[in-house]
């Protein structure tokens, strides 16, 4: 591991390299890491270029991003807030037919660090599903229930008395042994 990253801060590496620079962009201070993948049987490069602000590396100001024939794409990160979370961010996709693509997002209200992660990330499922969640223990959480307040009946009843589960196995017994055994003794009673 070592040989390779000296190789990279020397530029003696053979498929990659790293350079680092200060520059401004916007005005502000920034260290410049460009990362250069260079495949030499091929003679294609691949390029990243990362801009975080010179004085807090929290801000990441800038990206470029660069394959070998394709355009640069750049996504860029502005109105950071106090804690260094950027408000705006603006990105660049290519699409299906080859062209680019520029999306935006802000963040009008504050980002809530207490969020439930339940709340935003649960599955969806149909109103009409009965949905429970279960620990593999064997207990489980109705999650769902279209139902509304009735609970799902209870399919295993009462305890069963010892007679009421023998009962069956007897008649059982019963109505199947005990004509076997009438037909075995009335055949052996005609051999004779």
């Amino acid at each position: 591991m070592k040989p390779k990253r000296d190789g990279l801060l020397e530029d003696t590496h053979q498929e990659y390299s790293l350079r680092l620079d200060q520059t401004e962009v916007e005005g502000a201070p920034v260290i410049r890491y460009r990362f250069e993948s260079r495949q030499r049987t091929r003679g294609q490069t691949a390029q990243v270029t990362y801009c975080l602000d010179a004085a807090d590396h929290r801000k990441l100001y800038r990206v470029e991003s660069q394959d070998a024939g394709q355009p640069v794409l750049v996504s860029t990160r502005s109105g950071f807030d106090e804690s260094g979370w950027p408000r705006v961010w603006t990105s660049q996709s290519i699409d299906a037919l080859g062209r680019v693509i520029t999306k935006q997002v802000r963040y009008l209200g504050g980002v809530d660090q207490d969020f439930d992660d339940w709340e935003i990330f649960a599955p969806v499922f149909p109103k009409d599903y009965l949905v429970s969640v279960s620990s593999g223990s064997g207990v489980a959480e109705l999650i769902q229930n279209p139902r509304g307040g009735r609970r799902v009946p209870d399919i295993t009843g009462p305890a069963r008395s010892l007679l009421s589960q023998v009962a069956p196995i007897l008649l059982c017994l019963i109505f199947i042994g005990l004509p076997l055994a009438l037909m075995r003794r009335w055949g052996a009673r005609r051999r004779l």
